[in-house]
C-alpha cells in the first residue's frame, strides 16, 4: 500500500515507499508539524459514494463538481490502486476522448502541510492515457503555484496553473510509477481535481489516496516566575507562567487553561490567616494572540472555578502563543517542617468545527514545566517527559514565642533586687538562628552587672555556646544603647 504522504523520489523514478516526514517550513514561523493526521478513505465501505471524514478536528469533504459521464463511476474501492489499497476512485469507460470529471476535497478550515497522492496515472497504447488537472485555493486565493510536485516514471508534468499530469508508460496497480505526490505548506482550504479522458476510449481509472496533514496540537507550559515569597505573616505569595502555544496546523478555538490549585493550597479565600487557604489573581494577560483572548473574571483557583480564560473570547492563530500570569497568595501547612507545592494545569481546546464557547475536551495538553511547551522542539507537547508537574518546596520559618515573668512582690522600695525570666521557646518545625533577645528595663531600675544566667531546656541542646549575653561583656551598663530612653540588656544567639 502506498502510505499517505510518501516521500517521493525525482521525476521518472518509481516511488519510494517510505512515509514523508514535516517539513519545518509547513508552519508559520518555521514550527515543525509534528502530528500529521491521516484521512483514510479505506475505512469507508467498498462501493459505496464518498462521504466526509473528520479527522483532528477538520472535516473533509469530498463532492462532484461536475456530473459523472456515461459509464462512469465515482466511490470508494477495497482494491489496490499504485500500490495503496483503500482509495477513492474516478473511472471512465468507453469513447468520445475528453470526458471529464470534476472532483473537489473541502476543508472546514484552512489546514497545514498537506500531502496528496494521486494514483495510477498511466498510459496504454491503442487503450487509454490517463489526463489529470489540479488546483489548490485559500478561501478564494488560488494557491496552485505553491505546490511541490514528484512524480513516477510513468507520469510526465504537462501544465503548470491548473497543474497537469498525464499519463506516458504502463503500470501496473501494484507499482507506484505512475503515482503523483503533491504537497502543499498551506494554508489551503480546497482540492480541485478535473480527471479527463486522453487518446484511446478504453476503461481508464485513477486513484486518490489517503490524504494527510497537520493536525491539532496545543501546548502548554507552566513555571514560577516570582517568589515564593515570605510576607512574615504566615503567607507567602508565588507568581506562576502559562504559555499556551499552537503547535499544530488548525486554528485553536474555545481555548481553555485549566488550573486547580485547592489540592495544592486548600481553600480560595478572600484574605488567607490560616493553613491551607489561598488566594488567587487577579491574572493578567502578558502576551496575547492576533485574535485576542479575555481572561475568566470568575477564576478562583477552586473546584468549579478553575478556568483562567473565557472560552467565548478569541482564538490562537496557527504558529501563536497566549502567555498567562497568575499571582497567588497561600498560607502553607508545614507537615515534618517542610511544605511543597506540585501541581499541573490542562489546555483544552477545540477546533472551527467545534467552535461554540462550550469545549468538548477533546484536545487537551498537561503542561510541563518551564516556559517551552515543546521542549524537544518536534511538534509534539506530550513526549515522555513533557508534563513534568512543576514543583517548589519550602522549609517553614522558625517561630520563637517569648514571655517574661519576675519575682518582684509589691511595694518596692530602694535596693530590692528583681530577677526577672525570659523563656524564649522555638514552636516551629526549624531550627531558629541569629536570634536577637532585648530587654527594656522599666524606668528607675539599674542591671546587676554580669548577673545575666542561660539556661536550656533540657530536651534541647544544652551548648553554653549557643547564645551569648553581650550585655554582661560590654561596660559600662546601664546605658540606653539604642536611644528609646529605656535601659538594654541584650542576649544574642550564635
Amino acid at each position: 500500500m502506498l502510505l499517505a504522504g510518501l516521500m517521493v523520489a525525482s521525476a521518472g523514478v518509481a516511488l519510494d515507499s517510505t512515509l514523508r516526514m514535516p517539513t519545518a517550513e509547513a508552519l508559520p514561523g518555521g514550527a515543525v508539524c509534528g502530528v500529521p493526521t491521516t484521512v483514510d478513505w479505506g475505512s469507508q465501505s467498498n462501493g459505496a459514494t464518498p462521504a466526509s471524514y473528520t479527522a483532528s478536528g477538520v472535516t473533509v469533504t469530498p463532492s462532484l463538481t461536475t456530473g459523472l459521464p456515461a459509464n462512469s463511476t465515482y466511490s470508494i474501492s477495497a482494491g489496490t490502486r499504485g500500490d495503496e489499497s483503500g482509495n477513492i476512485e474516478l473511472s471512465h469507460d468507453g469513447l468520445p476522448n475528453n470526458q471529464q470529471t470534476g472532483f473537489r476535497l473541502t476543508f472546514s478550515e484552512p489546514i497545514y502541510d498537506l500531502s496528496l497522492p494521486l494514483l495510477d496515472l498511466d498510459f496504454a497504447t491503442n487503450g487509454w492515457t490517463d489526463i489529470v488537472q489540479l488546483s489548490a485555493f485559500n478561501g478564494a486565493t488560488n494557491i496552485t503555484s505553491s505546490i511541490s510536485t514528484t512524480f513516477g516514471s510513468a507520469v510526465s508534468q504537462t501544465g503548470t496553473n491548473p497543474l497537469q499530469f498525464t499519463g506516458i508508460a504502463p503500470a501496473d496497480n501494484d507499482e507506484t510509477i505512475g503515482n503523483v505526490e503533491l504537497t502543499v505548506d498551506g494554508p489551503v482550504t480546497r482540492i480541485d481535481i478535473t480527471y479527463i479522458d486522453g487518446p484511446g476510449g478504453q476503461l481508464q481509472v485513477l486513484g486518490i489516496g489517503d490524504l494527510t496533514y497537520c493536525g491539532t496540537q496545543p501546548g502548554l507550559a507552566k513555571q514560577v516566575v516570582d517568589g515564593p515569597t515570605y510576607n512574615g505573616d504566615g503567607t507567602y505569595d508565588v507568581t506562576y507562567r502559562f504559555v499556551l502555544e499552537n503547535l499544530g496546523g488548525t486554528v485553536l478555538h474555545d481555548p481553555l487553561i485549566v488550573d486547580n490549585l485547592g489540592p495544592v493550597f486548600g481553600n480560595p479565600v478572600a484574605n488567607p490567616t490560616a493553613p491551607f487557604q489561598y488566594t488567587a489573581g487577579p491574572a493578567t494577560i502578558v502576551t496575547n494572540t492576533t485574535d485576542p483572548l479575555a481572561l475568566d473574571p470568575g477564576y478562583t483557583g477552586g473546584g468549579g472555578a478553575d478556568r483562567l480564560l473565557d472560552p467565548t473570547v478569541g482564538s490562537i492563530p496557527v504558529g501563536q502563543s497566549v502567555v498567562v500570569d497568575l499571582p497567588v497568595t497561600f498560607y502553607p501547612g508545614f507537615g515534618g517542617g517542610s511544605f511543597t507545592a506540585s501541581n499541573s494545569a490542562t489546555a483544552v481546546v477545540d477546533t472551527a468545527i467545534f467552535n461554540d464557547g462550550n469545549p468538548t475536551f477533546q484536545f487537551q495538553d498537561t503542561s510541563t514545566d518551564g516556559a517551552d511547551p515543546d521542549p524537544n522542539g518536534n511538534g509534539v507537547a506530550d513526549d515522555a517527559g513533557e508534563d513534568a508537574p512543576t514543583v517548589f518546596t519550602l522549609d517553614e520559618p522558625p517561630e520563637v514565642t517569648l514571655s517574661k515573668t519576675s519575682d518582684a512582690a509589691a511595694p518596692l522600695v530602694d535596693g530590692d533586687v528583681v530577677t526577672y525570666t525570659i523563656d524564649a521557646v522555638n514552636i516551629s518545625g526549624t531550627d531558629a538562628t541569629d536570634i536577637v533577645i532585648t530587654d527594656l528595663l522599666p524606668a528607675g531600675m539599674l542591671y546587676v552587672p554580669e548577673s545575666t544566667t542561660v539556661f536550656y531546656d533540657l530536651d534541647s541542646e544544652s551548648d553554653s555556646t549557643l547564645f551569648t549575653d553581650v550585655f554582661n561583656s560590654i561596660a559600662p551598663w546601664n546605658t540606653d544603647d539604642n536611644g528609646d530612653g529605656n535601659t538594654d540588656v541584650d542576649i544574642q544567639s550564635e
